[in-house]
């Protein structure tokens, strides 16, 4: 049996997308701002749209509602359920998306004693060789219990001792070997 040249290419086509969608790396939306920073002024636009969306949606509910009211024989709740389901989803979905860009494009400022997702981020960064003595760029001692031969594995931003089973990211180290709180270590990593 012959096998055509179409089904040939539709499996190299198949090959090389599966290929490519595990290969290939993921941003996240505040990373793909700051490779695009031509899309502020689109997202913008977009959240301006949005919040008259919702506008619009919420005075097209309470309208609906009040018709509703007028309806015979049915309970509140029953046709606040039906309002919901008509358009309360759409109301839901925009609702969320604005929250979600309004956080893009605004993000919360540093306060005092609070920190942010991207504060965290920048702390699981910092490298291991700050408070361990590395060796064969994946070992080091366990600085839990008393170790003669390493024992701590360390791959991918995280640790683990096969020989006192603790485990962890970078801010779980600072906090067991300075005694800080969450908050503490992410400030004192990131400075």
């Amino acid at each position: 049996m012959l096998i055509s040249e179409e089904t040939i290419l539709r499996n190299l086509i198949q090959e090389w997308e599966k290929s490519y969608l595990e290969n290939k790396e993921f941003f996240t939306d505040r990373q793909l701002l700051e490779i695009f920073p031509e899309a502020k002024r689109y997202l913008e636009e977009r959240l301006i749209k949005l919040e008259k969306e919702i506008k619009t949606l919420t005075l097209q509910i309470k309208i609906s509602l009040k018709r509703t009211l007028l309806l015979k024989g049915f309970k509140k709740w029953f046709q606040q359920q039906i309002i919901k389901v008509w358009a309360g989803d759409k109301l839901d979905r925009l609702i969320k998306e604005h929250k979600e860009l309004s956080w893009l494009l605004n993000p919360p400022r540093f306060r005092k004693g609070k920190i942010t997702n991207e504060d965290i981020q920048r702390a699981k960064q910092q490298p291991f060789s700050k408070f361990l003595e590395i060796r064969n760029k994946i070992w080091a001692l366990c600085p839990f219990h008393p170790d003669k031969r390493p024992s701590l594995y360390l791959k991918n931003e995280f640790y683990h001792c096969f020989s006192c089973k603790e485990s962890g990211d970078i801010i779980d180290l600072t906090m067991k070997l300075r005694g800080l709180d969450f908050v503490s270590a992410v400030k004192m990593l990131n400075n």
